[in-house]
């Protein structure tokens, strides 16, 4: 379940090599996004609530006939991850973070404000450009910020490439998180839980320790990478 909020999965195309004949990798766009149907009504919050998008995860499921899923979430996607297990506990067999988002609203926040202040630095120092000169033409121009290295690029062999990014998109789901907390839920959660974090997490790692204090019952191994930020492609 790829990031954003708002971006494409192409990004994550590259899983797909991890398949074997034991295991399936499927990724997919998120509704409103990439190759995916329009909400029927693509200008509601209520069309990008966070069950529905868990929903569209057991469409999924049940639609390639698996009856238990490892389900790996990135940023955002580890938010639909964790209320996916949560509505759907008996169809997962573990649950899989990378720079996972965080349980909470509140959590969001200290993230979020951690990330912008990185962005402000990378504006002051010249490596991203001052938001008045940012085009609208689907790029992430706060992408740099996102990587330990903001020089980084994504490799010419990652298949699918950077994300394009939805500003639509993303302001009609976040909406839909403000006040979230996944903590009850989560508390129920007991399958394994592999929690993956870069050291130079741009959202900060108070966001990956939110998340393993949450899961209570899980059992959790938690994976700090040095070298490494947001995407796992700079530490693959």
């Amino acid at each position: 379940i790829n990031g954003g909020l708002g971006l494409t999965s192409n990004y994550m195309w590259a899983m797909e090599r991890l398949a074997g004949p034991d295991c399936a990798v499927v990724t997919y766009a998120q509704r409103g996004l990439g190759k995916s149907t329009q909400p029927a009504d693509p200008d509601s919050t209520a069309s990008y609530a966070l069950e529905k998008h868990a929903a569209d995860v057991e469409a999924i499921r049940q639609a390639v006939g698996a009856e238990r899923l490892h389900v790996m979430g990135h940023s955002w996607g580890g938010i639909v991850a964790m209320e996916y297990a949560i509505l759907y506990p008996e169809h997962v067999a573990s649950l899989i973070f990378f720079g996972g988002g965080p349980p909470t609203w509140k959590d969001i926040e200290i993230a979020k404000l951690s990330f912008y202040q990185r962005v402000e630095r990378l504006i002051q120092s010249g490596v991203i450009p001052p938001q008045s000169e940012w085009a609208d033409d689907g790029s992430d121009p706060m992408l740099p910020a996102n990587f330990s290295d903001p020089a980084f690029t994504f490799p010419e062999d990652s298949l699918g490439g950077p994300p394009e990014f939805s500003q639509v998109v993303s302001d009609l789901t976040s909406s839909n998180l403000v006040g979230m907390d996944l903590r009850a839920g989560l508390a129920a959660v007991q399958v394994p839980v592999l929690l993956l974090y870069g050291r130079d997490e741009a959202l900060g790692l108070p966001m990956a320790e939110a998340t393993r204090d949450a899961l209570v019952n899980a059992q959790v191994d938690f994976v700090v990478i040095d070298g490494c930020g947001h995407f796992w492609h700079e530490c693959p």
